[in-house]
């Protein structure tokens, strides 16, 4: 998994997996989930992030990896 936030175009990115996109939807206003060719979810994208989650949190992002 990957996690990116470019504050030039105000978008966080998370990767969960490498696969051959295939396509995007929109499923809220400024959510965008990635698809592979498989149909998988591979990302999402928020665009506006600032305006979603707290900017303190932007800068200084982390993720913990939960295996079961």
């Amino acid at each position: 998994m990957k996690i990116s936030y470019d504050p030039d175009t105000d978008a966080l990115y998370i990767i969960f997996k490498k696969r051959n996109y295939k396509m995007s939807k929109e499923l809220e206003r400024d959510i965008i989930f990635d698809y592979s060719k498989d149909n998988e979810i591979i990302g999402v994208e928020i665009l506006n992030a600032s305006k979603k989650l707290p900017k303190k949190e932007l800068k200084t992002i982390s993720f913990d990896i939960l295996v079961k």
